[in-house]
């Protein structure tokens, strides 16, 4: 099953729980994406998180993801290209969502390299490892590739190839 706009619910009633761009599920796993294209180039974002992130909802299993926020939320730690507290809070959202549906919850950044932003591929893709490597070992996988690292595994046939190109070429308005 693929969902376009998903809204992964926390668990808690009220508030906003976060939209996922898409949500897989499988019979054992549920994968959320969240996908940039222009976005990350537009400046970093201030990190907020309401008092209700603080409280004991997401066990032991996610404190790789509850560290992350507690150091974004102190200013210990800055992003300029990645979003990194709504990756946070799509990482609660899922693991709620997968215990929920008892499957295994796994988030993906999928994100764009516009030509135009080339000098900022490197600074981008290494902000993704970071928060890769930091959140390594939580109840919810991270996985952070680009569109053109994606699209380059598809196999070797004149439609997808021509589809291919005509995705890469929308990311150059």
């Amino acid at each position: 099953m693929v969902d376009i706009e998903y809204c992964a619910h926390f668990p808690w009633p009220g508030g906003r729980h976060p939209w996922l761009d898409a949500l897989i599920e499988t019979e054992a796993d549920i994968v959320g994406v969240e996908s940039k294209r222009f976005e990350p180039f537009r400046g970093s974002k201030i990190p907020e998180f309401s008092t209700k992130y603080d409280g004991n909802h997401w066990h032991d299993r996610m404190e790789p993801f509850k560290s992350m926020k507690n150091q974004l939320k102190s200013g210990q730690l800055r992003f300029r290209y990645l979003d990194a507290t709504q990756l946070v809070k799509h990482a609660f959202g899922l693991v709620t969502e997968g215990r929920k549906k008892r499957k295994v919850p796994f988030l993906v950044y999928l994100f764009a390299e516009p030509a135009r932003h080339s000098a900022d591929w490197s600074a981008q893709r290494e902000e993704a490892a970071t928060f890769a490597q930091m959140v390594t070992g939580a109840e919810v996988g991270f996985a952070a590739i680009s569109y053109r690292d994606w699209l380059g595994t598809w196999p070797a046939d004149k439609e997808l190839s021509e589809h291919r190109d005509n995705i890469l070429k929308r990311f150059e308005p």
